[in-house]
């Protein structure tokens, strides 16, 4: 399986130039690999925006 995913989230605390209530976006690509109905494994390539 894969997944393309937009993550967001919205700070509770200042992360570099963001402030405390500041949106934090990610760009994700997931591969989760499946056996007998379990994952057995799973890559995650994150691109975290400026």
């Amino acid at each position: 399986m894969i997944l393309e995913v937009l993550w967001t989230g919205i700070l509770a605390i200042p992360v570099g130039s963001i402030p405390v209530g500041g949106e934090m976006r990610a760009h994700f690509a997931v591969f989760i690999d499946f056996r007998d109905g379990k994952i057995v494994r799973q890559h995650n390539y994150d691109c975290f925006e400026r």
